[in-house]
């Protein structure tokens, strides 16, 4: 039992040799470049890497994808991801499990009954056990909305708890280290939960602080700014108000940035008011989303980029056209601000920082690198 208690510290923890605090790097379940598990993620930095996702259909999981899975006697990717811990035997990996459309139905179908709950939970264990994966993250920030009910909240608290109890089983009846059990968790709605159950149940929060602002607010602003009255440092600090320790808390960085055009095309002060006669276009990345490689490029003329002191967080503007963003400075004080009061990072995702190092003139992976010189 002490063994598995200390197992457990280890994997929460995730501390590497050289102090640096949690960096949790979220990898997409689409292998490009060929082979870039296996020979592109930053294993120097992440401690942790959750791979996202696996589906829930009814109450078992599945792949997305058939190259997913072994094939031909050749690995999946979920096997090139978990093979790296030959050569990084500290490493920590996770499975997130998501619905498999916007609607989070299924969740909320999965949660309702006592059977449901037990059959899910008995499928996950042996499907994160098989593909060997450390632990579970829940990606479901929002119990009872899109597609949930109201009872979601209480059947979210119990769920939560019969899983913990069945990953104590678990442990001791196979003698394997205890699997953990993560949930992406929202920044605000804290009246969708029970805050105390999934406090005391979860192993690690990741909380979602980027996307906070943007054209749907129809004024500009930054989405991720580390300070101000809706910023990470608010949000974070909201959370160990309401019990969640830090130990068990990850700020969220995104690699991306998000823009929209404004009707004032010279004043680039925050809160200009959205131009409806422009919308934001799907990009790269997403609607009004660009990534870093993108904006590394569009603010390769510094004349155009700002920084909000008050915010700490960089923007650019340009004929009406406003982008909030991360650059390597504003990482760096999330990180740090991270290490001094205790969080970890967990970074959305590195495919979207310039992982081959050819876009931006500053080496591979720009941004986690200064995560990790922030936070260590």
């Amino acid at each position: 039992m002490l063994y598995l208690i200390l197992v457990s510290l280890i994997a929460i923890s995730g501390a590497q040799e050289n102090g640096c605090k949690r960096i949790v790097c979220l990898v997409n379940n689409l292998d490009n470049p060929k082979d870039f598990i296996n020979d592109g993620l930053p294993t120097d930095y992440c401690t942790h890497f959750i791979y996202d996702s696996a589906y829930m259909v009814g109450n078992t999981l599945t792949n997305k994808y058939s190259y997913e899975l072994f094939k031909n006697k050749k690995k999946g990717l979920y096997g090139k991801l978990n093979g790296l811990k030959r050569n990084k035997p500290g490493l920590i990996t996770l499975l997130r499990v998501s619905p498999p459309n916007e609607s989070y139905e299924p969740f909320s179908t999965m949660v309702a009954t006592v059977a449901n709950r037990k059959a899910f939970i008995t499928a996950a264990i042996a499907y994160v056990t098989k593909h060997r994966f450390d632990g579970l993250e829940i990606n479901w920030p929002r119990p009872g909305k899109f597609g949930g009910k109201a009872e979601d909240k209480t059947n979210y608290s119990a769920f939560l708890k019969e899983f913990s109890e069945a990953l104590q089983n678990e442990a001791a009846t196979s003698k394997r280290p205890r699997l953990l059990l993560w949930g992406l968790v929202h920044p605000y709605y804290f009246h969708l939960i029970e805050v105390d159950e999934v406090t005391k149940y979860l192993d690690m929060a990741n909380v979602y602080t980027f996307g906070l602002r943007g054209y749907w607010d129809y004024e500009m602003d930054h989405h991720s700014p580390l300070r101000g009255w809706f910023g990470v440092a608010s949000i974070m600090e909201d959370w160990m108000r309401r019990g969640m320790p830090a130990v068990k808390l990850n700020l969220g960085i995104t690699m991306s940035g998000v823009y929209c055009h404004v009707k004032n095309k010279t004043d680039h002060s925050r809160l200009g008011k959205y131009d409806f006669n422009q919308e934001p276009v799907y990009t790269k990345y997403n609607r009004g989303g660009l990534t870093f490689p993108e904006i590394c490029q569009l603010t390769y003329d510094q004349q155009y980029v700002h920084r909000d002191e008050y915010l700490s967080a960089p923007y650019f503007f340009r004929e009406g056209l406003w982008l909030g963003f991360d650059d390597r400075l504003s990482v760096y004080e999330k990180g740090k601000y991270a290490k001094e009061n205790g969080f970890g990072v967990w970074v959305n995702d590195v495919q979207l920082d310039d992982y081959n190092g050819t876009m931006c003139e500053m080496g591979k992976y720009p941004l986690i690198r200064s995560i990790f010189d922030g936070c260590r």
